[in-house]
């Protein structure tokens, strides 16, 4: 509040004052959740980012083709993500704990140059995809980075995945390419995997 020459000007700051001028009004976040395990799963599988889910289910609330007003509905970006990436979590556990085969399985790898989707970084990163295979059974247990291309980086890659999916004692048989790192008879990622699995 400042005075000039008798007269009060407000700069309605100040609490209390001004009694008359409107309160601005308060912004109303959404309480409900559109973005379920089924809907996560549909945005994963025609490749739609967070911001075009975000401009359909906007338009769907606003034509009432979700039974709750458009300002109850949590679909910013942010949030959308955060849902899709809790969902795909509580999937691949759910994935990884009915995984049991009952069959002899092939262990596969192969490197690739691959658009950095996961990282702060634009650009490509070298990944290790590991899939296993055996009679009617295929599954890919992880895909990691590589900081590097040796065979000690790829074989200390390949392992955990293995491991997490309990796969050690399933695994009879190795399956990649000639590349010198894959089948060094000293340091090959053969070699190494031979000797850490058994």
């Amino acid at each position: 509040m400042f005075q000039f020459s008798g007269h009060v000007t407000c700069t309605g700051t100040h609490s209390g004052c001004c009694p008359s001028m409107p309160k601005s009004p308060k912004t109303v976040r959404g309480t409900v959740d559109v973005v379920s395990a089924e809907v996560a799963a549909a945005l994963d599988r025609t490749n739609t980012n967070d911001r075009k889910a975000a401009h359909i289910l906007a338009a769907m609330g606003t034509a009432g083709h979700i039974k709750r007003d458009v300002e109850q509905l949590i679909i910013s970006p942010s949030a959308i993500r955060r849902a899709r990436i809790k969902h795909r979590k509580v999937f691949s556990s759910e994935v990884k704990a009915t995984f049991d085969p009952a069959v002899p399985l092939i262990l596969h790898w192969d490197g690739k140059i691959m658009a950095n989707l996961t990282g702060p970084q634009r650009g490509k990163v070298d990944r290790l995809p590991i899939l296993v295979s055996g009679q009617d059974v295929v599954k890919l247990p992880s895909v990691p980075k590589l900081h590097d291309g040796p065979a000690a980086t790829m074989a200390q890659a390949i392992t955990p995945g293995t491991d997490d999916w309990a796969l050690r004692d399933k695994i009879r048989g190795l399956c990649f390419d000639t590349m010198a790192s894959n089948t060094g008879t000293k340091d090959g990622v053969c070699v190494r995997l031979e000797t850490e699995i058994g």
